[in-house]
């Protein structure tokens, strides 16, 4: 696995990849992975026997910040379907167009590509609960990989501004959640607040992985 570590976008300040901060704490901006891959490329693991990995996000396993696979919390996301639109290729002229059907992730939601690493990264710090605030994908999605993980859950959303079907899917995989009289922002600064305490984990749009 490289070495990797955080370096703020904003004022360039690093951290340890370990450190279990949400953003920056010197300016307060967003946090992104920065990798040593200074190496020969022959002795890049994953190069040797990826076409023999099945697809999905762990194939790229040694690429994600994951200090120990025993960890890993997956329902084999990823590797969703191609889609040909052929009357887009007709309407624009272009010979073969395709998408990327991300309803076929275990949530249906392509937010389920970010929270397989996410929730295994709350198992590696020793959390007992996540949590985030949402109005939609991020709650069912978080719901159903803390379950998956044994880990409990807890969602904050603007009182009738989220979609009922993902608030339903949050409920079925035994999330708690909090109905907050304001906006998303209240939700978000209310959770940030409780990522404080160590038995809770943060995972929302904004954080590093």
């Amino acid at each position: 696995m490289p070495r990797y570590w955080l370096r703020c976008i904003g004022c360039g300040a690093e951290y340890p990849g370990s450190a279990r901060v949400y953003s920056c704490p010197a300016c307060g901006d967003l946090l992104d992975i920065v990798y040593d891959m200074d190496r020969e490329v022959s002795e890049i693991p994953w190069l040797r026997n990826f076409e023999s990995r099945p697809l999905g996000v762990w194939r790229y396993r040694e690429l994600l910040p994951v200090e120990d696979y025993r960890h890993v919390v997956s329902m084999n996301e990823g590797g969703t379907r191609l889609i040909r639109c052929r009357n887009l290729e007709r309407e624009l002229g272009i010979k073969e167009i395709y998408v990327k059907y991300e309803g076929d992730n275990p949530t249906g939601s392509f937010k389920d590509r970010g929270m397989t690493v996410g929730v295994t990264k709350a198992v590696e710090a020793g959390a007992e609960m996540t949590i985030c605030a949402s109005t939609g994908n991020t709650s069912s999605s978080l719901a159903a990989y803390s379950a998956r993980a044994g880990l409990g859950c807890a969602v904050l959303v603007p009182s009738k501004r989220i979609a009922l079907g993902k608030l339903s899917q949050a409920l079925i995989h035994g999330a708690k959640v909090l109905a907050v009289r304001g906006n998303f922002d209240d939700c978000l600064r209310i959770v940030r607040e409780l990522s404080r305490d160590p038995r809770f984990y943060l995972l929302n749009s904004d954080k590093p992985v």
